[in-house]
């Protein structure tokens, strides 16, 4: 007897005139040779019960009642597993592989059917291993099917067996830092590392001609942007000339992780910023990114880029608040997710001046928090901060108060003033009422003494509300204020008023 049990439909030898047909489906051709051999790996017992079932239908069929698909009589797919299987120690049974819940059922280690995602005893039930003999190549993984195979390849192979290699476009954008002799006229070489370690192929050469050095016109008060808004920086000139971008085809690593670039023959390349366009995403180089000598490669993490703007500016007081050094930027969300360090502003900005920006890094949610600071032995004074038009960076806050007494210092620091409606005449904790250490006595109330640096504790001085603390190579870390929050709060106070004042009209 051979019976094709996926369409339920059952055959006695002999044929229809010689023993009669039950027809319980429809019928479809006989099995090859081949898929006959399978039908050997049924248990006994399961070929007893189908026996069984053909004779009960026959009598049922002949008294002319109509009989339901006995459930006994169904293929019992392959055990379909996912990974590479392997013999885990000699006391377990057959291989052993991590199964898919969309593909069961795999048997555990007592041979119980189970579903779900977990490791399993993977023993063919019913087909050959279809994965045997690794047919699936580059390391792709082989999805045993029924009387088949799938091949789930790894990021950059496609096709049926995996042996297709499948390239991408990586755009990188890099700026050289402000240190001298930063750039090079050597040839710059790329390569890409994905997260699961798969590797966009050799090193290429990328930039042929070198990257020029970054210099800022000392005469603008912020950085040029990257490129000309009006020229292609591809084939004209550049605003940045230590700005450059190029795109390289090379084999998809998947999710991108680590970028290594490297200077050809003696000269040496320092970066400030590397960011990598990748399959519409954008990924940035973090941290202090090394300098690349003597055709010596390096390697540095990238991570998947959020855009920020920022607002940044410096006291026009003393000349040393600007600075011609590259300016970093940190940030750390309200669950201390941290952004990483990126150059904000390449070779630095003037005094007395107000940059706007966009910077990329990684995403840390609601900022809290922003570090910045200066690279190598310059300083810096900023203004303001504000990140996003939103998040403000705040350690006092007041007007300035004016007058002969408050004229200030600029060498000092000190001899300034801000208001402070809590300050009476003469109630001294650094009230300009009463003199502390060089301040001159001012018998003016609502104003409170402030220095734009060093402020000392024991004279009860505060840093002045418009500027924040220096940075000469330094971190500093400052508590952002969500300015949405503060105007929220503000509009529902006026509108809650507006509300009792109407409520209480006649």
């Amino acid at each position: 007897m051979v019976r094709n049990t996926q369409y339920g439909a059952v055959h006695l030898a002999g044929g229809p005139t010689e023993f009669g047909a039950i027809e319980l489906g429809e019928t479809q051709p006989r099995r090859t040779a081949g898929t006959m051999a399978k039908l050997v790996v049924l248990t006994a017992a399961l070929s007893v019960v189908g026996f069984t079932a053909v004779v009960l239908r026959a009598k049922t069929s002949m008294t002319g009642v109509t009989s339901e698909l006995d459930a006994a009589i169904q293929d019992v797919p392959d055990c379909q597993c996912l990974g590479i299987c392997n013999t885990p120690d000699s006391g377990h049974e057959g291989t052993w592989c991590y199964i898919n819940s969309e593909i069961s059922p795999c048997t555990d280690s007592t041979k119980r059917v189970i579903y779900g995602q977990s490791w399993a005893r993977c023993g063919v039930i019913y087909g050959d291993d279809d994965c045997s003999g690794n047919p699936c190549q580059n390391s792709a993984i082989c999805v045993d099917k029924y009387d088949g195979y799938e091949c789930v390849c790894r990021a950059g192979w496609s096709g049926s067996d995996c042996a297709t290699q499948v390239e991408v476009e990586y755009k990188i954008m890099i700026t050289t830092s402000d240190a001298e002799d930063s750039g090079t006229e050597n040839a710059v070489f790329f390569q890409f590392t994905g997260t699961e370690g798969d590797s966009s192929g050799p090193e290429e050469m990328v930039f042929a001609n070198g990257v020029g050095q970054s210099v800022r016109d000392v005469s603008a008060d912020c950085p040029a942007d990257m490129a000309c808004d009006d020229e292609d920086a591809s084939t004209g000139p550049q605003c940045n000339p230590g700005y450059a971008s190029a795109t390289m085809v090379a084999a998809d690593v998947g999710q991108l992780h680590k970028v290594t670039y490297k200077v050809g023959g003696d000269d040496s390349l320092d970066p400030a910023i590397i960011q990598i366009e990748f399959k519409g995403v954008v990924y940035v180089a973090v941290g202090d990114l090394p300098t690349s000598e003597y055709s010596t490669a390096v390697s540095v993490t990238v991570v998947q880029g959020r855009e920020y703007s920022l607002t940044f500016g410096t006291a026009d007081t003393p000349d040393w608040a600007a600075t011609n050094n590259d300016v970093y930027v940190q940030l750390t969300g309200s669950n201390w997710q941290v952004s990483g360090a990126v150059v904000a502003f390449p070779t630095g900005m003037n005094d007395g001046s107000v940059c706007e920006t966009t910077f990329y890094a990684a995403d840390v949610g609601e900022p809290a928090k922003v570090t910045y600071w200066v690279r190598n032995d310059d300083s810096v004074l900023p203004s303001e901060i504000l990140i996003d038009d939103r998040y403000s960076a705040e350690v006092t806050t007041g007007d300035q108060c004016w007058g002969q007494a408050f004229g200030g210092d600029s060498d000092t620091g000190t001899n300034y003033a801000f208001s402070d409606d809590s300050c009476g005449v003469a109630d001294g904790d650094g009230c300009t009422g009463i003199a502390n250490g060089d301040h001159e006595a001012a018998e003016i109330a609502g104003c409170r003494w402030c220095v734009l640096w060093d402020p000392s504790t024991e004279d009860n001085e505060v840093l002045c509300p418009w500027v924040l603390p220096y940075s000469d190579g330094r971190f500093i870390i400052i508590d952002l204020v969500d300015n949405w929050d503060s105007t929220t709060e503000a509009v529902a106070e006026s509108a809650g008023a507006g509300n009792s004042t109407t409520t209480a009209a006649p």
